[in-house]
């Protein structure tokens, strides 16, 4: 293998490993930023004493969940693209 095309496939490797960390550093945040929401919007109004419903908690969780995967393959996948076509 020619050094200019180790070179390039090392840093090629490098840049997508860096896309895939974001991603899964962004749907972590978005997962943990969906489950507070869900137990926002669970809460009583006053301090009462009532049951609260784990359902929103997890629909909460699960949207967050959806939405930060489809932002984290949006960024490696915009990562792939310029690797693709050249781009450092």
């Amino acid at each position: 293998m020619m050094p200019i095309a180790a070179d390039y496939r090392n840093r090629a490797l490098i840049g997508l490993r860096n896309g895939a960390f974001t991603g899964l550093i962004v749907m972590g945040f978005s997962t943990f930023s969906g489950l507070l929401v869900g137990w926002f919007v669970t809460q009583p109004p006053s301090s009462q004493k009532v049951e609260v419903q784990p359902e929103p908690i997890l629909i909460g969780g699960l949207w967050g969940t959806v939405i930060g995967f489809l932002i984290g393959i949006g960024v490696v996948l915009n990562r792939t693209r310029e690797l693709r076509n050249g781009g450092d």
